[in-house]
């Protein structure tokens, strides 16, 4: 938790399924993909920041699931 928001990090190979449990569990119930937005530094080794933004509107929370990523890694999609 950092100014009132909550990550979570995660390895890029788990973030459908991270994101899927999200979406299914009866308590957390992030019904709505808000954002997905990345970053670029270049001096990193994981250059990529993905970030993604989610809502739960049963609860009211928000939360940001990161992950990090090089120039040769995939990401797998999060829709089918």
């Amino acid at each position: 938790i950092s100014k009132y928001e909550t990550y979570l990090l995660t390895s890029p190979y788990y973030i459908y399924y991270i994101l899927y449990f999200l979406k299914r569990n009866t308590n957390s119930q992030f019904r709505i993909l808000t954002d997905i937005s990345c970053s670029d530094f270049p001096e990193r080794v994981n250059r990529f920041e993905i970030n993604y933004h989610l809502l739960s509107i049963k609860y009211n929370t928000r939360l940001n699931v990161k992950t990090y990523l090089d120039e040769i890694t995939n990401i797998e999609s999060i829709h089918s």
